[in-house]
C-alpha cells in the first residue's frame, strides 16, 4: 500500500467517462481471479471496484486500464504496460479481458497516480 492517499478520488463510472470505447475479440486464457492470484503482491496488475481501491495503485507509473463488467460487477482493471506480460499473455489493453467479461459498455484508457497522490485518467 502506498503512503499517500489519492487526493482526487473518482468513481469507476466517472473514470470510465474519461476513457474511449473499447472492442476486442481477444479473451484471455485464464480467469481474472487466477491472474490476480498469479500476480499476488507484485502490483503488476490490479482492479478498482471501490473508492478506497485507488489508494493501492503504485505511484508514477502509467497503467493500461479497461472498464468493463465482470461476474462481480463494474470494474476498472489495470496493468503495468512494461511488465503485465509476466502475468497475462501480453502488454495490450486486450490482455486485460477474460472469458466471461461483458464488453457492451467497455472503455479503455490510461491511469497514472503522481507521487503526491493525484489521479489522472485519459483515453
Amino acid at each position: 500500500m502506498e503512503s499517500s492517499k489519492i487526493t482526487n478520488r473518482i468513481t469507476i463510472e466517472e473514470a470510465a467517462g474519461q476513457m474511449m470505447s473499447f472492442e476486442t475479440g481477444h479473451r484471455g486464457p485464464i480467469s481474472w481471479s487466477e491472474a490476480l492470484r498469479i500476480d499476488a503482491s507484485r502490483n503488476i496488475i490490479g482492479e478498482i471496484r471501490t473508492l478506497d481501491d485507488w489508494d493501492s495503485l503504485p505511484r508514477d507509473v502509467q497503467f493500461r486500464a479497461i472498464y468493463l463488467i465482470d461476474d462481480k460487477g463494474p470494474v476498472i482493471r489495470w496493468g503495468n504496460t512494461h511488465t503485465m506480460h509476466k502475468v497475462l499473455p501480453g502488454n495490450l489493453h486486450d490482455h486485460l479481458v477474460c472469458e466471461s467479461d461483458e464488453l457492451t459498455q467497455a472503455k479503455s484508457g490510461w491511469i497514472i497516480v503522481s507521487k503526491n497522490g493525484e489521479l489522472s485518467v485519459r483515453s
